[in-house]
C-alpha cells in the first residue's frame, strides 16, 4: 500500500514481471492469476532501464498484457534505476510523457512525479461528487479519504459539505446519503 499526494491509499501488486523467466507450461498454470490484471484500475509497467535486456523485457510484458486482454487498462510505464544508466538526463527526457515517467527507487529521484502521475491517471477513472454528507455518515467520509480523493470538506450546521473524486462503488454508497 502507498499513499498518493492527495491522501488516497492504493494497493500495488506485482504480477507480470516474472513471466519471461518461466517456462511456457508454468505461465499457463499462472494464467488465472495473471488474468486478474484485466480488472486493474491501472497498470504500472516497471522497466529496469539499467538492464541490457530492458527492451526485450518491455516487449515480453507488452506481449503478455496483450495476450491477457489487458491492453485496455490504463498504463504508466515507469523507467526505474535511472541512477544506474550512463545518461540519466537522456532517459528522463525520453520518459517525460503522460504515459511514461523516469525514476530511481533507490535514490528517490522521480518518485514524487511517479506518484502524482498515478494519482492523475486514477483520478481520470473517478467521478467528482459534491454535496452535503450528514454527520451520521462520518464513516463514509473516512472511506472517501482512504479510497478516494477528498478535495474539500467544510463542516457546517447541516452536515459536511464535500467535494471529492471517487470510484463507481464509493459513489453509489455516498449518493444514497448525499444531499445535493
Amino acid at each position: 500500500r502507498i499513499r498518493l499526494p492527495e491522501g488516497q491509499t492504493v494497493l500495488l501488486t506485482d504480477t507480470v514481471g516474472f513471466v519471461q523467466r518461466l517456462p511456457p507450461q508454468l505461465v499457463a498454470a499462472f494464467q488465472a492469476t495473471l488474468e486478474e490484471i484485466k480488472y486493474a484500475n491501472l497498470i504500472l509497467h516497471v522497466v529496469d532501464v539499467s538492464s541490457a535486456m530492458a527492451k526485450d523485457q518491455w516487449k515480453v510484458t507488452d506481449s503478455v498484457l496483450k495476450d491477457l486482454g489487458a491492453n485496455h487498462v490504463p498504463m504508466l510505464t515507469v523507467c526505474n534505476k535511472i541512477d544506474l544508466t550512463a545518461d540519466p538526463v537522456l532517459v528522463k527526457d525520453k520518459a517525460d510523457t503522460t504515459s511514461t515517467v523516469a525514476m530511481s527507487a533507490r535514490t528517490g529521484e522521480g518518485v514524487g512525479e511517479m506518484l502524482s502521475r498515478v494519482q492523475d491517471l486514477l483520478k481520470g477513472e473517478m467521478h467528482e461528487i459534491e454535496g452535503i454528507l450528514p454527520y451520521t455518515q462520518t464513516g463514509l467520509l473516512q472511506t472517501i479519504r482512504t479510497k478516494g480523493i477528498l478535495k474539500d470538506v467544510e463542516y457546517r450546521d447541516d452536515g459536511m459539505k464535500i467535494v471529492a473524486h471517487v470510484s463507481d462503488e464509493i459513489e453509489a454508497a455516498v449518493m444514497e446519503h448525499l444531499i445535493v
